[in-house]
């Protein structure tokens, strides 16, 4: 094993516990995830779009995993929430027989492509139509 300095602490560590980045061990493990962790908080959008073209290939990559997930997923929220099933079926009908009861329509926010959001969902005919961005804030926030 070899000892490497630590180009931000000017510490001395053995080869493992120093971060390899390609082939060169110029930080230390702590320091590194500090590095990290302080590009993340500059740039919080180039994380997140790194972190959706991850997923979004990996799930074309592994369809066969996602779907079990997916199943699994839509069997517990069918066990643990039936009326948000309910609820999203009677969207899914109404929107694929285009019926003129509620029809999709864009992103009260920004205007784009949009998607069901109920508030409540023992109302299930009562929905927002927000983007896939817009929706997850709302859920989330």
């Amino acid at each position: 094993m070899d000892i490497y300095t630590c180009a931000r602490c000017k510490g001395t560590f053995w080869t493992d516990e120093m971060s390899s980045n390609a082939g060169r061990y110029t930080y230390c493990k702590v320091c590194f995830n500090k590095i990290k962790i302080e590009q993340r908080e500059r740039n919080p959008e180039h994380y997140r779009k790194r972190q959706r073209d991850w997923r979004r290939d990996d799930r074309s990559l592994y369809p066969d995993k996602y779907k079990e997930l997916d199943s699994i997923k839509y069997h517990n929220d069918k066990e643990l929430r039936p009326e948000k099933i309910v609820a999203r079926n009677k969207i899914h009908e109404l929107t694929r027989t285009r019926s003129k009861v509620n029809i999709k329509k864009p992103c009260e926010v920004c205007g784009t492509i949009a998607e069901a959001h109920h508030d409540d969902y023992s109302k299930p005919l009562e929905v927002r139509w927000l983007c896939s961005v817009h929706h997850k804030e709302l859920d989330y926030a």
